[in-house]
């Protein structure tokens, strides 16, 4: 499995400018539904790497949980997809 390119992420960074490239690309792979092993494996780090930086970022959005780390993830690229959609 091959982890996703860079320009996979230009509307990820729009929607999180706060975050820093890797914990973007971990924040996306597990609201995809992929497990911290394999995102270790398809980043090739560590799995205490990829629960630091979920960790990280439950933290700056002020949440208390992977879970509704994922819920505002997944919310905020709706939102923002739906507005790109009424835009054009």
């Amino acid at each position: 499995m091959t982890a996703f390119e860079p320009i996979h992420f230009l509307p990820y960074h729009k929607v999180f400018p706060e975050l820093s490239d890797k914990e973007l690309h971990v924040v996306v792979l597990y609201c995809t539904g992929l497990k911290n092993e394999l995102i270790a494996s398809v980043l090739s780090i560590n799995i205490k790497t990829v629960g630091a930086h979920l960790y990280n970022c439950q933290l700056l959005y002020g949440l208390n949980s992977h879970s509704e780390l994922r819920a505002m993830f997944m919310f905020r690229m709706l939102s923002f997809f739906i507005k790109f959609l009424y835009e054009k």
